[in-house]
């Protein structure tokens, strides 16, 4: 069955095109059917559905009632037979709605609904986990596993802290994005839309910090000056974001643009670390070639959204699945796990680093012989 006939038809009341949207809710033309019908949108006499003669709706914004023709002959058959009364559209106009929407039935937003929800979970249980682990507090048989005991932080220990609390901002963008694509009505839906904005800014600002921390562990001065350079551009990308003329659909271009900008902004450090210690040495003690794939990700799966790749060259295809919006989800997800196994690697490093002839060697230790003696470290590790 193609992607875009999935709808199921017992629900398809339910449901309703691109062109029967009110005018808040307009966003992605290729994206044709398998809409959630928003609250606000006003009642058609009963019969009517996206292929009769004509459909109503309310624009948000505007408060005008749009009417569109959908066939002109069709129309005027229609005038021939008796008028039936007026019947009220299923509309997601409530809480109770939209959360039932999440999983009772098929539509153009389940699978983006889906990804932030367990991308959620799974980010939550990643956190739970390390500060369980942390505090030794998980039993004994758990602790024994290869995994867990390879990686688990130590109690007290300060290095683990950007560990344990990575997942944190991708709980919080992919909650504000669960919520914006679950809730179809008009001030909620644009409320939440800020929200997932701020998210996605705050996802990029905290993947930053931890991959600091570890990057420049012996340069604090370094660590502090770049912390506050991606603040001060993550502010600046969260003004623009949330600005209310560019979160309209028209400027998706410049917003993915502000995003993809603060996500290669990394470029600065990454070729600053490349400097101090080279890519193998890197690689090694922080996994450089996860963060680097995390960013690839991260750019690709937004580029891909931006251009609206692949819908764009079968509109009404990819309505239910496969849509630039659903796999910029899921490269989110790969991008974000990506990421922490980076700072997993580089927790282990410095959770087990020794220098020759030491059983356990301080972290000044290990951080003189880095910047002195980089390439008969590199030979060790």
């Amino acid at each position: 069955m193609a992607p875009h006939s999935a709808a199921p038809l017992a629900h398809a009341h339910k449901l309703c095109s691109h062109d029967e949207l009110p005018a808040w809710a307009h966003d992605n033309a290729f994206i044709r059917t398998g809409y959630r019908r928003p609250g606000g949108t006003a009642a058609v006499h009963a019969g009517q559905s996206s292929d009769t003669a004509t459909a109503s709706a309310v624009d948000g914004d505007a408060g005008e009632t749009r009417i569109r023709t959908r066939s002109a002959a069709r129309a005027a058959a229609a005038k021939t037979q008796p008028e039936k009364p007026p019947a009220e559209l299923y509309e997601h106009d409530s809480v109770a709605k939209c959360v039932q929407s999440i999983y009772s039935y098929w539509h153009n937003e389940t699978v983006n609904i889906h990804t932030h929800l367990w991308g959620a979970a799974v980010a939550f249980s990643a956190l739970l986990l390390s500060l369980l682990c942390a505090a030794e507090l998980l039993p004994a048989s758990v602790l024994i596993h290869p995994i867990l005991s390879a990686h688990a932080p130590r109690t007290g220990s300060l290095l683990a802290s950007s560990v344990r609390l990575s997942p944190v901002p991708a709980d919080n963008t992919w909650i504000d994005g669960l919520a914006f694509a679950t809730f179809g009505i008009a001030a909620v839906s644009q409320q939440c839309n800020s929200l997932d904005y701020i998210g996605i800014v705050v996802m990029i600002w905290g993947s930053f910090i931890p991959a600091l921390h570890y990057g420049f562990i012996c340069h604090p001065h370094l660590q502090a000056a770049y912390a506050a350079f991606i603040t001060v551009l993550s502010v600046m990308a969260m003004y623009t974001v949330v600005t209310p003329k560019y979160r309209t659909p028209a400027y998706r271009p410049t917003r993915t643009a502000v995003f993809v900008s603060l996500g290669l902004s990394a470029v600065v450090p990454v070729g600053h670390g490349l400097h101090l210690y080279g890519f193998d040495l890197l690689a090694r003690t922080m996994g450089l070639h996860w963060l680097i794939a995390s960013g690839a990700f991260y750019i690709v799966g937004a580029l891909l959204y931006a251009c609206r790749v692949p819908e764009r060259f079968a509109p009404g295809r990819f309505d239910y699945l496969g849509a630039s919006h659903q796999i910029f989800h899921v490269f989110i997800l790969l991008a974000a796990l990506a990421h922490f196994v980076c700072l997993r690697r580089a927790h282990d490093f410095w959770k087990s680093a020794t220098l020759p002839g030491l059983e356990r060697s301080s972290q000044q230790a290990v951080c003189y012989a880095l910047d002195h003696f980089a390439d008969k470290v590199f030979e060790r590790l």
